[in-house]
């Protein structure tokens, strides 16, 4: 009598090295699903809520008036000192030379109050006031004095001029009705003299000047 065989279990394949790495993108799709659904399900986090401001209640006339700027330098920063106060000297000039002046001794200077500081043009003249200074009191009647070292008559008029490079420079200028009111013509008779003259002080193309219409207004000093 034959013996009846047992059936044999059938081995499993194993997989291959190279489908397990295939495994890998397919589970890392999954975890991303999932955790972009955590995500999305996952209630907002609670704000902190705004508190607001208290409001600091003035009575009206009682506010602090507000701290001055400092003065600081546009180059460095630097905190600036306060100015100086304003000081003013005989004539109403600066107590620095001017181009050209030569001084022995200092001039005598006053400190201005906050009521009479004025801009250039605006000061009282006091006494006679030099040439070089007439600048500053345009549209005021002054007494200027000064030497004529060179003078250009045109017929019409005739320039007295204080330094020889006149352009830009306070001159006086004497119109044709004046200049034959002298012993001899005016760019003769004031040539390297000192005068003194009377009269409004006016701009001509940028340039101050004095003008002489009568011949009382300007007077010899000194002779050369």
């Amino acid at each position: 009598m034959a013996r009846s065989r047992l059936p044999q279990s059938v081995p499993k394949p194993k997989p291959r090295s190279g489908e397990r790495w295939l495994l890998v993108p397919a589970v890392l799709a999954v975890a991303a699903v999932v955790w972009g659904l955590v995500t999305v399900m996952m209630p907002p986090p609670a704000a902190d809520p705004i508190r607001p401001r208290p409001v600091r209640k003035v009575r009206r006339g009682t506010e602090a008036p507000p701290a001055p700027a400092a003065a600081t330098n546009l180059l460095t920063n630097d905190p600036v000192a306060s100015p100086p106060p304003f000081y003013v000297a005989a004539a109403g000039r600066a107590p620095f030379p001017d181009y050209g002046e030569k001084m022995d001794k200092p001039i005598p200077a006053r400190r201005l109050d906050s009521d009479d500081r004025g801009v250039a043009g605006s000061m009282v003249p006091v006494g006679i006031v030099p040439w070089y200074e007439a600048r500053r009191y345009l549209g005021q009647v002054i007494t200027a004095e000064g030497k004529i070292v060179k003078t250009h008559n045109t017929g019409k008029v005739c320039f007295l001029n204080f330094v020889e490079d006149f352009r830009g420079r306070f001159y006086v200028i004497l119109f044709e009705d004046v200049l034959d009111r002298w012993p001899a013509p005016p760019e003769q008779y004031f040539l390297n003299k000192t005068i003194r003259v009377t009269g409004e002080v006016r701009t001509h193309n940028s340039t101050p000047q004095l003008q002489v219409r009568k011949a009382e207004q300007i007077v010899v000093v000194d002779q050369p």
